[in-house]
């Protein structure tokens, strides 16, 4: 819930606004400008209306296309701690704050994997207006909705000052790994290893369970197993301490693709099993579908060719719509490409003599 303002805290709230840009096209509308449904500039950009002023205890719920940029300012004194959540709905967005200078201050994806939801924070460090930007990532197919509301709004505390340090090294390490280097990646884990302590001091322990487990995930893609397993281990706990059902499956998922690829198939088995069941719980598809490869990758190193192409075929028919292409992404989320999977499957079923169909 939103805190109430304190002391000297200002904020003109009343005047954030929001519009639309749909990349890569130029700015199609002005901050205020009050186009409203119906208005000629509207449909001519196929836009909507600009929408009413985001405020404390009042979120806002958006339609946002893919590659479409929604953005909004807010006014910040100096020493304020400002705090946004935002929740997507069948669509993947980076979140993005800008200082009136025009510099990044933050870039932040979901640590929950595609879809996922976004929290962004900061510590005003000058007086103006703050440039906030919700982005549909190019992880999109297909339009979706969002939620964004201000989490938090006061004078910050020393806690904060800290808490917004580590958010800075999260985002980072994000940055970083989406590069997608050895380099880029080695870089990313010295971040997540910096917000670390610093979250365990401030007794963030949500987002010291996301950077356990982003942490493990990316040292896994890095081959570092036995560390990634003590960090995936240590998330799991975490997450479930917490009652996090949805941070529980992801790390419950990446941990039995690890067990996998450790050779451990049977405990592999047991916690994606247990993954996809909290997966669908939470309403969690896209995750559901990353699960279902884990497992078919399980039947694969088994040479159990059939129930492979099962469980691959069943991610596909559920979320191919939705999955343009075939890569990791920031999160360490995979994204399927059928030809690629059911290929490899099919040629390793009819060199073994089996038909796949």
């Amino acid at each position: 819930m939103p805190r109430g303002r304190k002391g000297s805290i200002f904020v003109s709230l009343a005047s954030l606004v929001v519009w639309s840009i749909a990349a890569p096209a130029a700015l199609l509308g002005r901050v205020g400008a009050g186009i409203e449904a119906g208005d000629d500039r509207a449909n001519a950009t196929q836009v909507g209306p600009v929408h009413a002023g985001l405020e404390p205890g009042h979120p806002s719920d958006q339609a946002l296309a893919p590659n479409e940029t929604h953005k909004y300012e807010a006014k910040l004194s100096p020493g304020q701690y400002f705090r946004l959540a935002a929740e997507p709905q069948e669509v993947d967005v980076v979140v993005t704050i800008s200082a009136p200078d025009g510099h990044l201050v933050l870039k932040k994806k979901s640590p929950y994997g595609a879809q996922g939801p976004v929290n962004a924070c900061i510590v005003a460090r000058s007086a103006g207006t703050y440039e906030i930007a919700v982005t549909a990532t190019d992880n999109n197919a297909r339009s979706g909705r969002y939620q964004i509301r201000i989490a938090e709004l006061r004078k910050a505390t020393s806690r904060d000052e800290s808490r917004s340090k580590a958010e800075e090294a999260v985002a980072d390490a994000q940055g970083l790994r989406e590069k997608g280097t050895t380099e880029s990646r080695r870089l990313a884990i010295d971040k997540y290893a910096e917000a670390l302590p610093i979250l365990t001091s401030t007794g963030d322990r949500l987002a010291e369970a996301q950077t356990l487990e982003q942490l493990g995930s990316l040292r896994n893609e890095l081959g570092s197993n036995k560390k990634a397993l003590v960090l995936l281990r240590q998330s799991l706990v975490r997450f479930r301490s917490l009652r996090d059902r949805r941070g529980e499956g992801m790390a419950m998922s990446d941990l039995g693709s690890l067990e996998n690829d450790l050779g451990d198939n049977k405990r592999a088995l047991v916690h994606l099993s247990q993954a996809i069941i909290i997966r669908e719980e939470v309403g969690d598809r896209r995750g559901k579908a990353e699960t279902l490869e884990y497992i078919g990758t399980v039947y694969e190193n088994t040479s159990e060719f059939e129930k492979a192409l099962e469980k691959y075929n069943a991610a596909l028919s559920r979320h191919w719509s939705r999955l343009p292409g075939h890569r990791r992404g920031a999160d360490g989320a995979r994204i399927f490409r059928p030809g690629v999977t059911a290929t490899t499957i099919t040629s390793r079923s009819l060199g073994r003599g089996i038909d796949p169909q």
